[in-house]
């Protein structure tokens, strides 16, 4: 009878899969006829190649999702799969929520887009950088890596992985799959035409495969310690970890005392035993903090001038000495010509929720120039003004659902680690 049920709802699902799949490839073939036809389509040719591509996704992950033989449960599983969204959604909701604000309310260009074939991974770098535990970076033709110890920690899974529990293979095959999905192994050349090339470096996809290999490494501790000194153990796992991480300190500060690819890299120069901008990276630093990343697209054109700090009084163009915080979220801009000036353009962007008042507290009502600026008409005599970011109803509440969130799961947490240790004492009891 269950399976039957099971079956069922696999017909049911399946059913529903070819439907959307239809509806899609009905949109898409109308939007098609639309551009033969010279009309306005629905969609560009970019939005049309990525609906594409997250339909295949969405069905092959429903494929999976449905042979696999790991779950049994459909009904459990979309039902746990929702709560991962909802508890994903509330603990990063005091980043979340202000970032989607920003986002609707204006256009922002895609940051820093990057040639993902070229940052790509070569395999036999990877693993021999992270052999050799280089904590270089890229400098000398090194490569960014996972590091000797969660290496040995994949050889030692593969290993071990016939008798490791379901969730843990489930962990490390994810691990390994996340390692290798940053090298040139996977084709970037079409990855980066969907929407995962926000990503901008393929080796970032690292840092999941490095924290999934920590979960790895502290299981296999438990399983090859089992029965044996405890003490012991953890002091041996202590210098396996220590020895290859001092290795890679010291040969780090050997490249600093020879610092040629060093300095190259780093835009800084060798003077007194210590480090400092050099000339040419002084010019260029102002560059090397990406304000492009959170400038709106359409103040792009006066990033110069917002960068250097020009205001426009009238039509004259005015550099503002004098700015400083004012407290949290808030500068003030001071400046004697604001105090006869009019039509004032500040060197800040308009985003939502500011708010801007003269050196006496006043409110001051302002628009948006032609490339976004912050424009008052006037300043009513104060040679200061003030433009302070107020978090808004969205904002407050994402602070508390993220505590509250986080409250929570430490309660929850908690929790199970009393009724765990009961447990244990009860039964040897």
């Amino acid at each position: 009878m269950k399976n039957e049920i099971k079956l069922i709802d696999y017909e049911i699902i399946g059913s529903l899969l070819f439907i959307g799949t239809l509806f899609i490839s009905v949109i898409l073939s109308y939007n098609e006829k639309l551009r033969l036809e010279k009309k306005e389509p629905l969609f560009d040719n970019k939005t049309q190649k990525n609906i594409l591509i997250v339909n295949k996704i969405v069905v092959l992950g429903i494929v999976i999702f449905l042979v696999s033989r790991q779950f049994d449960s459909i009904k459990n599983r979309l039902l746990s799969l929702a709560k991962a969204i909802v508890v994903a959604a509330t603990s990063s909701a005091v980043s979340l929520f202000p970032f989607l604000e920003q986002v609707l309310f204006q256009h922002f260009q895609q940051p820093s887009k990057m040639d993902m074939v070229e940052q790509a991974l070569i395999p036999a770098k990877l693993l021999g950088c992270s052999i050799n535990n280089t904590v270089g970076r890229t400098v000398g033709g090194n490569v960014y890596n996972i590091g000797f110890v969660l290496l040995f920690v994949m050889v030692l899974g593969i290993m071990y992985y016939k008798k490791m529990d379901r969730n843990y293979k489930i962990i490390f095959v994810l691990a390994i799959a996340f390692f290798f999905a940053s090298t040139t192994l996977l084709p970037w050349a079409q990855l980066e035409k969907t929407p995962i090339s926000v990503i901008q470096f393929p080796w970032r996809l690292l840092v999941i495969s490095s924290f999934l290999l920590s979960v790895i490494g502290g299981y296999e501790f438990t399983m090859v310690t089992r029965n044996k000194n405890k003490a012991l153990a953890v002091i041996i796992a202590a210098f396996l970890m220590l020895i290859p991480w001092y290795s890679g300190i010291s040969n780090l500060k050997r490249d600093i005392a020879k610092p040629d690819q060093y300095i190259a890299y780093h835009y800084v120069e060798l003077n007194n035993n210590s480090f400092n901008y050099s000339h040419g990276a002084k010019k260029t630093a102002k560059y090397m903090i990406y304000l492009d990343q959170y400038t709106p697209e359409k103040g792009l054109p006066a990033l110069d001038m917002v960068r250097d700090h020009l205001a426009v009084i009238g039509h004259k163009t005015v550099k503002l000495d004098n700015i400083k915080s004012g407290g949290t979220n808030k500068l003030e801009y001071t400046s004697n010509k604001f105090v006869n000036g009019t039509g004032i353009t500040l060197p800040m962007y308009v985003y939502k929720n500011l708010q801007v008042m003269n050196g006496n507290g006043k409110k001051l009502s302002f628009t948006s120039s032609k490339n976004n600026q912050i424009k008052v008409n006037n300043s009513f005599g104060s040679n200061k003004i003030i433009v302070q970011y107020k978090a808004s109803k969205l904002d407050v509440c994402a602070i508390i659902l993220s505590l509250g969130t986080w409250l929570l799961g430490m309660v929850v947490f908690m929790k199970r680690l009393v009724q765990k240790y009961c447990k244990m004492r009860s039964s040897k009891d």
